[in-house]
C-alpha cells in the first residue's frame, strides 16, 4: 500500500492507498445478498478498484425498501467502506451505524458479516483510536478468519493488517505481511491485492531511503522500489483498475523525485493526475498537484511551485483535509520566501491559521520551519528564531510519540509471547500426566534444544547489538559521527560547559551549491565531495572537537573550550584544505566552497537546541551574504535585521575570491 500524503512522516500514514484496503473485504462482501458467491465479491472488488465512485452508486441503487436485515447490513457496511475510500468520513460513520443497526436485528449474524462489521468499526476508528489498539483488533480478526478456514477472507484481512503495520512504522513486520498478502492474493487470483502487496513493498523500501540512505548509493533501495512498482502495474494489465493504477503511478513519481530524477518524476505525476481527473477524484488531483509543486520547488521554479500549490488548495477547498492543506501551504510559502514576494507576509498568516493542535506534531514542525524561512526572508530574525525553536519542540514531541508507540508495540509482542509460553506449559503438564516417563524424556530433549537455541539466539543478539551500536554512531557514507552521536556529544559538552562555566562554541557548516554538483557530475561525485570534506576537516580539529553529519550536506561542529572569536582561524584552515582536496569525478581544482555559522554559549542560552538555532541563523546569514564565508554571533544579536558578523575584520566574514562558487546555481 502507498500514500498520497505529501510528507512520509514516521507515525502518520493516512494516505490515499488506505482507500483501497477496505475494498478487499467490505466492498466485496456487499456485492448483493449474503448468499452470493465469494467469487462474485472478488469481481466486484476489481470493478471498484477501477472507479470507487461508480461502485458506490451501484451499491446505493441496490438499497431499496423492504430488504431483509442481513442484505441491508451488507449493503450499508459496503457503502461505509466505499465512503472511507472516498474520504467522506461523516457519511461513512452514518452508513456504518446503519449497518450495525441492521446486524443487531439478526438473532446471530453470520460469521463473515460479523467480521465485516468489526473491520468497518476499525476503519471508522482510524485517526482517533491508538494505532496499537487498531492493529491488535485487526490481527485478531485475521486470526479468526484463519481459524474458520476461510483462506480468501483471511487474505483480505491481511491487507488491513499490512496497512496498519506500515502506518505504525513497523516496517520489518510490514514487509512480512506484504509477502504474505502477495502469496495468498496469487493463490486466490486477485490482481488488485497482488498489486497492493507489491506497491507496499516499494513503499517500505522508499521509507528506508527516507530514513537516511542516499537514493543513488550502491545497493540503494530506489531501483528495487521502482522494480516493485513496475510489477505492481504489470499485475493490473489485464483488469480495469484506473484508481489503483493512479496510486501506483503517483508513488513511482515520488520515488523518482527522491532519486532526483525530476523530469521523469514530473511525467509520472502528470500521468497520475490525468487518471484522477478522469475519475473525478478530488483527493487524487490535490495529491498530484502537491507532488507537482514539490518537483517544481526542487527545480527552483518558484512560480510553477506557487501555481501548483494554489491548484491543490483550490481542489481541497471546503474539505477537511488538514495534512494535504498544510503540505500545499508549506510549498507555496517556501517558494514565495525564496523570491521575497510581496504576498509572503500574508501567506505566513494563512499558514498560522492552519497550525491546529489536531495535526500531527511532525506536520506542525514542518509548517513552523517554513514560517521561519519566510520570516527570515523578510529579515524578521526574532520571529524566525521563535518559529525554529517551536519547530524543534514539535520535532521532540513527534519523536517521543514514535518512541512511546514502539514501546507499546514491544510490550504487546512480549505479552503475546508470554501467553504463548503459558499455553505451551499447560500443554506440557497435561502430556506429562498421560505419559510421565515419555514426557520426561521429551522434556529433557526439548530443554537441551532450547538451551542450544537460546545460546545461539543470545550470541546472535550480542553480535547484532554490537553491530547496531556501531551503526548508531557512524554515518555510513562519510564515516563521521552521525546526527544522533554528535547531538549526544554536544548535549554532554553543553551540560559540562554550563556546570563548569567554560567556553563552548558550536558551528553549522553547509556545502555551497551542492545540488549543482549532483546535477552536473552525478550523485557518485556528490558522495565523493561529502567524503572529501570530512577527510580534510577532521585532521585540523583537536582531540575534544567533534564533527558530525547533521543532515544532507550539513555538519554540526562541537568545539569545547573554544571561544567564538577563534572560529575564523579554524574556518580558514578548513577552507584552505578543502580547496586543495582532490575529489574523484571533479576537475582539479574543484572550486567547491562551504558556508559556516557559529555561536557561543552565553547566559541567555538555556538549551542546546537554542545554541544550535543560534548557529543555524548565523549560517542563514552566511548564505544570504554570498556564501563561502563565516558568520558568528550570539542570541543577543539575532533580533536585529541589520546584525553583522561578530568578527567584521576577519577574512572569514567575506567571500574568498580564490575558491570561487559554482556558477551553475544549485541548492544552498
Amino acid at each position: 500500500m502507498l500514500s498520497r500524503t505529501p510528507t512520509p512522516t514516521p507515525g502518520s500514514w493516512p494516505g490515499r492507498w488506505r482507500r483501497l484496503l477496505p475494498l478487499a473485504l467490505g466492498v466485496s462482501l456487499a456485492s448483493g445478498a449474503a448468499a452470493q458467491s465469494f467469487e462474485h465479491w472478488l469481481r466486484s472488488v476489481e470493478q471498484m478498484a477501477d472507479d470507487p465512485r461508480a461502485a458506490l452508486m451501484a451499491v446505493s441503487q441496490r438499497l431499496v425498501p423492504g430488504l431483509p436485515a442481513e442484505q441491508r447490513a451488507w449493503l450499508h457496511v459496503t457503502q461505509a467502506r466505499l465512503l472511507w475510500t472516498l474520504e467522506d468520513q461523516p457519511e461513512q460513520l452514518a452508513q456504518l451505524r446503519l449497518a450495525e443497526a441492521a446486524g443487531a436485528e439478526l438473532p446471530k449474524p453470520a460469521a463473515q458479516l460479523a467480521l465485516a462489521l468489526q473491520q468497518g468499526r476499525i476503519l471508522a476508528d482510524y485517526g482517533t483510536a491508538q494505532p496499537q489498539t487498531l492493529l491488535a483488533r485487526a490481527q485478531a480478526l485475521r486470526q479468526q478468519a484463519e481459524l474458520a478456514g476461510d483462506a480468501r477472507l483471511s487474505c483480505h484481512l491481511w491487507d488491513t493488517e499490512l496497512y496498519l503495520l506500515v502506518d505504525g512504522e513497523h516496517l520489518d513486520e510490514g514487509w512480512l505481511a506484504a509477502e504474505k498478502l502477495e502469496s495468498c492474493a496469487r493463490e486466490i487470483r486477485h490482481p488488485s491485492l497482488v498489486s497492493t502487496a507489491l506497491a507496499s513493498m516499494a513503499t517500505i523500501l522508499s521509507r528506508r531511503v527516507a530514513e537516511g540512505q542516499p537514493a543513488s548509493a550502491p545497493g540503494s533501495a530506489t531501483p528495487k522500489a521502482l522494480e516493485y512498482l513496475r510489477r505492481a502495474e504489470q499485475a493490473l494489465k489485464d483488469v480495469p483498475a484506473r484508481f489503483q493504477l493512479s496510486l501506483v503511478v503517483w508513488d513511482r513519481a515520488n520515488t523518482l523525485r527522491r532519486a532526483r530524477q525530476l523530469p521523469q518524476a514530473l511525467e509520472q505525476v502528470q500521468r497520475a493526475r490525468s487518471l484522477s481527473v478522469e475519475l473525478q477524484d478530488r483527493a487524487g488531483i490535490a495529491s498530484a498537484d502537491i507532488t507537482i509543486a514539490g518537483i517544481r520547488f526542487d527545480l527552483e521554479d518558484w512560480n510553477g511551485t506557487v501555481k501548483a500549490a494554489d491548484e491543490a488548495l483550490a481542489a481541497l477547498h471546503g474539505h477537511d483535509d488538514g495534512a494535504r492543506l498544510v503540505a500545499a501551504q508549506i510549498l507555496k510559502l517556501r517558494a514565495l520566501a525564496r523570491t521575497r514576494h510581496a504576498d509572503t507576509a500574508a501567506e505566513i498568516e494563512v499558514a498560522r491559521g492552519m497550525d491546529l493542535p489536531s495535526l500531527q506534531p511532525l506536520t506542525r514542525a514542518r509548517l513552523a520551519r517554513a514560517m521561519a524561512e519566510a520570516h527570515a526572508a523578510l529579515q524578521a530574525w526574532s520571529r524566525a528564531y521563535a518559529e525554529l525553536q517551536r519547530a524543534e519542540q514539535l520535532h521532540d514531541r513527534s519523536r517521543e510519540q514514535r518512541e512511546n508507540t514502539q514501546v507499546l508495540r514491544l510490550q504487546q509482542r512480549y505479552d503475546t509471547m508470554r501467553r504463548d509460553t503459558e499455553t505451551e506449559r499447560v500443554k506440557m503438564e497435561l502430556a506429562r500426566e498421560q505419559a510421565e516417563q515419555r514426557v520426561l524424556v521429551v522434556a529433557l530433549l526439548l530443554a537441551a534444544l532450547l538451551a542450544v537455541v537460546g545460546l545461539g539466539m543470545a550470541a546472535r543478539l550480542w553480535l547484532r547489538r554490537r553491530t547496531y551500536a556501531a551503526l548508531a554512531l557512524r554515518d555510513d557514507l562519510t564515516g563521521s559521527a552521525n546526527r544522533r552521536a554528535v547531538q549526544t556529544y554536544a548535549q554532554a559538552q553543553f551540560d559540562q560547559a554550563r556546570a563548569l562555566r567554560v567556553p563552548l562554541t558550536v558551528a553549522l557548516l553547509d556545502l555551497d551549491h551542492f545540488k549543482a554538483v549532483n546535477d552536473r557530475f552525478g550523485h557518485a561525485a556528490g558522495d565523493e565531495v561529502l567524503r572529501a570534506f570530512v577527510r580534510v576537516t577532521e585532521p585540523v580539529l583537536r582531540g575534544q572537537d567533534r564533527l558530525g553529519r547533521w543532515g544532507g550536506e550539513e555538519w554540526l561542529l562541537v568545539l569545547p573550550g573554544t571561544r567564538v572569536d577563534e572560529l575564523p582561524r579554524l574556518f580558514e584552515r578548513i577552507r584552505d584544505n578543502y580547496a586543495r582536496a582532490e575529489v574523484t569525478g571533479l576537475p582539479q581544482p574543484h572550486g567547491q566552497t562551504f558556508s559556516m555559522g557559529g555561536a557561543a554559549l552565553d547566559a541567555s542560552i538555556g538549551s542546546l537546541a537554542a545554541l544550535i538555532h543560534a548557529a543555524d541563523l548565523q549560517l542563514y546569514r552566511a548564505k544570504a551574504e554570498g556564501r563561502n564565508r563565516l558568520c558568528i554571533g550570539s542570541v543577543s544579536n539575532l533580533t536585529s535585521p541589520t546584525a553583522t558578523p561578530s568578527a567584521p575584520t576577519s577574512p572569514a566574514t567575506v567571500p574568498d575570491g580564490g575558491a570561487g562558487a559554482p556558477g551553475n546555481g544549485g541548492s544552498a
